[in-house]
């Protein structure tokens, strides 16, 4: 679908259109999601760093963690420097959401790279008429962050050891 047919199916006008989907992918003239680039970019250069030099010697961790409590997010940075040593699997094991959060920042430079070539800009919309598909996007994102909460406690001896 054409960036044309998207602003014109946005402004309210009929338009003929194959399928239907109510998340429609864009092509835009700017772009909307530079935070998102800068973030990828930023988060890029520590894990390189991380992989090269090794970890900080700064304890990130919280109170909760020396009782053996873990957060979604314990096992993160090793994870991240594991991926950047190109280490996916036991990336995984510090933390699943270590290969989805690297391989999420790549593709965030490389839409950046392919939209300063080009002039163009990927993008994606949900029409504001599809509560529902935004409250099961909403559902999927909590449900996932549950799963991860629960791994990370159930992997606490690996984590707290290692």
């Amino acid at each position: 679908m054409t960036a044309q047919l998207v602003r014109a199916r946005s402004s309210g006008r009929d338009t003929p259109r194959v399928g239907y989907s109510p998340v429609v992918f864009t092509w835009s003239q700017t772009d909307h999601w530079t935070v998102v680039f800068l973030l990828a970019l930023g988060g890029s250069i520590a894990g390189a760093a991380m992989a090269l030099l090794g970890l900080p010697r700064i304890g990130w961790h919280g109170p909760l963690y020396r009782l053996g409590y873990m957060s979604p997010t314990c096992g993160l940075t090793r994870g991240v420097q594991h991926m950047f040593q190109g280490d996916v699997f036991t990336a995984a094991l510090f933390n699943p959401a270590a290969p989805v959060l690297v391989l999420g920042a790549a593709a965030a430079i490389l839409r950046w790279i392919v939209g300063r070539t080009t002039g163009h800009w990927l993008g994606f919309e949900v029409e504001h008429s599809h509560r529902a598909v935004r409250a099961a996007f909403l559902a999927t994102i909590a449900t996932l962050f549950i799963l991860l909460w629960i791994n990370q406690q159930l992997n606490a001896g690996f984590l707290l050891t290692h």
